[in-house]
């Protein structure tokens, strides 16, 4: 499998919320037509899908009332399934972000005692903090709830 390994140069969390909500819905776009076809994304197709920032930080998105968001909104309905979308909207709850700085930490502390290690990352948070670890830390295992978000990972 070829990981991709996400750099400063992906600009990840970068931009207004409507940008960020952009990306997430391009890269579930971009998903959807991956997973019809039967050969791995590459690497432009993963350049777009590591775009995706989850929904944590955008419940304005699922508020009926909002009319700002009312497009984006109408897009996610149309892309996700019922189901995908109550599991969307349920992260807004209990989604967490790791900030860049503390990635680069653990990095720069773990690395000190590492010669090739398994890791265990259960909410594997869309793993900007994951795709950032030198090959090293591989493999990876993650466990996320919704389906779309586990589809990205991957």
């Amino acid at each position: 499998q070829n990981n991709y390994r996400i750099s400063e140069a992906d600009r990840l969390g970068v931009g207004s919320p409507k940008a960020k909500c952009k990306a997430n819905l391009e890269a579930i776009e971009l998903l959807k037509i991956t997973e019809c076809q039967s050969f791995p994304a590459e690497h432009d197709t993963k350049q777009t899908l590591v775009r995706y920032v989850g929904w944590g930080g955008l419940p304005q998105v699922f508020d009926s009332l909002n009319e700002s968001w009312k497009v984006e909104r109408e897009k996610l309905e149309k892309l996700l399934t019922p189901a995908e979308l109550d599991s969307a909207r349920a992260t807004t709850l209990n989604a967490h972000y790791t900030a860049p700085v503390v990635i680069s930490a653990t990095i720069s502390l773990s690395s000190r005692n590492c010669g090739g290690l398994a890791a265990l990352n259960p909410r594997a948070p869309l793993s900007r903090s994951a795709r950032r670890f030198p090959a090293a830390f591989a493999p990876w295992t993650g466990s996320l709830k919704p389906r779309v978000s586990s589809s990205i990972w991957k």
